[in-house]
Order: structure tokens, then C-alpha cells, then sequence
């Protein structure tokens, strides 16, 4: 590809630095998302383990051991 003058106009080029700053803010964003989202999948952040004993105990003894609870938490 040949350099063309016209590739180089100054409308040109403003309207990609233009283009850049509105989804700068947006990019970042979801980079820091994608980020995020790979450092809790490879720590298994959001799993929890099942209990030593999980095979040697009956359903009932389970739920009385180990009660299921649930938490909510009221945000604005």
C-alpha cells in the first residue's frame, strides 16, 4: 500500500482520535471486567467445596451438619 496524502488529512485523523475517546471509557471497562472475570474463574472464587465427609453421611445428617442458608443483602 502506497502512502496516500489524503490518508493523512487532518479530518481524518480527528475523527479517529475522535472515535478512540468515546469508547476509551467503555474498552476500559470491559477489559477490566474480562480481568476480573478470569482471576475468579482460576481461583474458583465462587465455589465452594463439598464437605470431607459428603459420602459417608445420609441427606438428613448433611442438612443438619451443614445447614443451607441463604443471605441477602439490601444495596440501593
Amino acid at each position: 500500500m502506497t502512502a496516500n496524502p489524503d490518508n493523512f488529512a487532518p479530518a481524518t485523523a480527528s475523527a479517529v482520535t475522535e472515535e478512540s475517546k468515546k469508547t476509551a471509557k467503555r474498552d476500559f471497562l470491559i477489559a477490566n471486567e474480562k480481568k476480573w472475570q478470569d482471576e475468579w474463574e482460576a481461583n474458583r472464587l465462587f465455589e465452594q467445596d463439598l464437605p470431607a465427609d459428603w459420602d459417608s453421611l445420609s441427606v438428613e445428617e448433611l442438612h443438619e451438619k451443614y445447614p443451607k442458608f441463604m443471605g441477602t443483602f439490601p444495596f440501593p
